[in-house]
C-alpha cells in the first residue's frame, strides 16, 4: 500500500522521541559519537549499494558488466557544480535559522527552535527521505523509508535527550571573550528558570560572585571557570571547577576540588598555590592553544590547531615546556 513507508518512518521518529523523554540523564557523549558514526556508515553503504546496483549488472556467464559509468560521473560532477552554484548549503542554513528564530520566540529559554530546525533538515531533507518517498508513493515499495525510519528512530532518541524540555543548562560568564558580564541580579532572575541550574564563572570578580551567591537559591550552582580561582570560589559556596588544567593534570585538579568540597581549605589553598604557575602557563595564550600544545608535547594524539587558532609563539612554547617539566612530566623525544 502506498504511504505505509511514510507512516512507518513517522511512527519510528515519534517512538524514539518518547523513549528519549524518559532518559532524564541523557546519553553519554561517547555513545552518541559511536551511534552517529554507525548511522553515517549505514547511510553511506545504503547509498553506495543503490549506485552499484544501477551501474553493475550480472551477465550470462556470471561476471559483472558495467553500464552507465559515464552517466554516473556526469551526475556527480553536475550535481556538485549545481549545488555550489545554487549555494544549497547556505540555503539550508538560512532555512534552519528562520525555523529556529520562529520557534525560539514561542519557546523562549528552550532549545526547541534549534531542535526543530536540526530535525527538519535531518529527517525531511536527506536523499533517503526524497528517494524513499518516491519509491513508496509511485512503486508502493516502503523498503527504503522503513530502513530510514529505523535510523531516524535511534537519532530521535538522542535528539530528545539533547533538546528535550528537561535538559539542564549551565550559563557561562566569560567577559574577557564576550566583552560583557552577567550581573548578579540577572542571575537571580535566570535562576528561576527550571532548566538553568548554575553558571561557569570566569569573570574573576569575586565580589560579584559573593553577591550572586547571596541572591540566588542554593540549587543554583557556581563552578569556577578559571583554574587558579577554584579555591576562593569554592570557599564562597562554589561546587568545583570546569577545568582546563585537568586535561593535563587530572589527578591534581581532582584532589584540589575534593579538598574544597571536604572544607579542607588549608590543604586546598596550599595545593592551589603549588599549581599557580602551571595554571598561568595554560592560560598564556587563547585557549585551547596552550593546553592542546601541552598534550601534544606529552605525546597525545590531539591533532593540529585549526583556524582561527594558531601555533603558540616561541616564547609561549618555551613557557609551556618549562611548566610541564616543573610538574615532573616527562616529554618524549621529538
Amino acid at each position: 500500500m502506498p504511504g505505509i513507508g511514510t507512516l512507518a518512518n513517522v511512527g519510528m521518529i515519534l517512538g524514539g522521541s518518547i523513549i528519549g523523554m524518559f532518559l532524564k540523564k541523557g546519553v553519554p557523549e561517547r555513545f552518541k559519537t559511536i551511534v552517529f558514526q554507525a548511522l553515517g556508515t549505514a547511510t553511506f553503504l545504503i547509498g553506495l549499494s543503490g549506485v552499484l546496483s544501477g551501474v553493475l549488472k550480472t551477465n550470462d556467464s556470471g561476471g559483472l558488466d558495467s553500464q552507465y559509468i559515464l552517466l554516473l560521473i556526469l551526475s556527480l560532477v553536475l550535481g556538485g557544480v549545481l549545488g555550489e552554484l545554487l549555494r544549497l548549503d547556505r540555503l539550508f542554513d538560512q532555512v534552519g535559522e528562520k525555523i529556529k528564530r520562529a520557534f525560539s520566540k514561542q519557546a523562549a529559554g528552550t532549545d526547541v527552535g534549534t531542535g526543530f530546525a536540526n530535525c527538519t533538515i535531518l529527517f525531511c531533507a536527506g536523499a533517503m527521505a526524497i528517494v524513499g518517498a518516491v519509491q513508496d508513493g509511485l512503486a508502493g515499495d516502503p523498503t527504503m523509508l522503513i530502513a530510514k525510519g529505523m535510523m531516524d528512530g535511534i537519532v530521535s532518541v538522542l535528539f530528545t535527550t539533547v533538546y528535550g524540555v528537561d535538559v539542564p543548562l549551565i550559563l557561562y560568564d566569560v567577559p574577557s571573550r564576550t566583552g560583557v558580564t552577567i550581573a548578579p541580579e540577572t542571575y537571580a532572575e535566570l535562576a528561576k528558570h527550571p532548566n538553568i541550574n548554575g553558571v561557569k564563572e570566569a569573570s574573576g570578580n569575586l565580589g560579584a560572585i559573593q553577591r550572586t551567591r547571596n541572591l540566588c537559591p542554593e540549587d543554583f550552582f557556581i563552578w569556577s571557570g578559571n583554574d587558579d580561582e577554584t579555591v576562593p570560589i569554592c570557599a564562597l559556596g562554589g561546587k568545583g571547577v570546569i577545568s582546563v588544567v585537568a586535561n593535563v593534570l587530572p589527578a591534581e585538579m581532582h584532589r584540589l576540588t575534593e579538598l574544597c568540597l571536604r572544607n579542607d581549605f588549608a590543604a586546598a589553598g596550599k595545593l592551589q598555590l603549588e599549581l599557580k604557575d602551571f595554571c598561568d602557563a595554560m592560560f598564556c595564550d587563547v585557549n585551547p592553544i596552550p593546553v592542546k600544545t601541552a598534550l601534544g608535547l606529552l605525546g597525545w594524539e590531539v591533532g593540529s590547531l585549526r583556524l582561527p587558532l594558531c601555533e603558540p609563539s616561541e616564547e609561549n612554547l618555551r613557557r609551556i615546556r618549562l611548566s610541564l617539566t616543573k610538574m615532573g612530566l616527562t616529554l618524549p623525544e621529538p
